[in-house]
């Protein structure tokens, strides 16, 4: 799906022209909403009531990522695909955050296709961006299903470099699951809730980067569960792995 497949040609130029004037563009968004410690994507415009998104990409910030691990950044001369993925996949991310709680669902994407009309060097020579349009295809199998198509950028001549589409299955994370099964009186999901908070606790301990504003600790989240309360958004806090700001 392009815009031309869902905006009319007047719609196209007012889109363009609202991406021009976008002051949020060279905002960059935090690890919270694209759900990495390296975010590379701005602020996402939204375009009006469509499911239709652009954000500005921090090339300097991507080069950071070396998939080969040979240096502290890329050296190689072409742009790897793990970085186009990388890229889509925060701008997805942050896109969804704004239309509903993402941090609440777990999302699994099968790519589609890629298709590249020039490599993208992102070497600052030219301004980048990601354009993002969201397709509802219904429910499957209880999770929500939406196809991701990504378009990127050459913003000065705003000319498509190269468009990837996947098709994402959003469903609700355990842990929400649990204590929704807890509140119907299911005494099993409270123990396995229990350890569900004793493992994410380990595995905040092997963080490269620690969360520092945890609300509540494991052991607090534990002492209350057991003793018949719960402490709902902290253990939604909790099972996140980015502070909010």
């Amino acid at each position: 799906m392009q815009l031309k497949d869902i905006l009319t040609s007047r719609e196209i130029e007012e889109y363009n022209h609202e991406w021009q004037s976008f002051d949020r563009k060279y905002e960059l968004e935090t690890p919270y909403n694209v759900h990495s410690g390296m975010p590379v994507v701005g602020k996402p415009m939204k375009f009006r009531e469509k499911q239709v998104f652009r954000a500005h990409v921090f090339q300097k910030r991507l080069r950071r990522f070396d998939p080969y691990f040979l240096a502290t950044k890329y050296i190689q001369p072409f742009w790897h695909m793990l970085h186009y993925s990388l890229t889509a996949e925060q701008m997805y991310q942050a896109s969804a955050s704004m239309m509903k709680d993402n941090s609440k669902l777990h999302v699994k994407e099968i790519p589609e296709s890629f298709q590249l009309r020039r490599p993208i060097f992102w070497d600052l020579d030219r301004v980048i961006s990601i354009e993002l349009i969201l397709e509802n295809l219904g429910e499957s199998f209880g999770s929500l299903r939406e196809r991701a198509n990504f378009a990127f950028y050459e913003d000065r001549r705003n000319r498509v470099l190269g468009r990837l589409s996947a098709v994402t299955y959003c469903g609700t994370r355990i842990h929400i699951e649990l204590i929704e099964r807890i509140k119907r009186g299911d005494e099993s999901a409270r123990e396995e809730l229990i350890k569900k908070i004793l493992s994410q606790d380990i595995k905040h301990k092997k963080l490269l980067n620690p969360r520092k504003n945890i609300q509540t600790t494991a052991e607090q989240l534990v002492a209350e569960l057991k003793a018949g309360r719960i402490l709902e958004e902290d253990i939604h806090d909790f099972f996140s792995f980015w502070d909010k700001t």
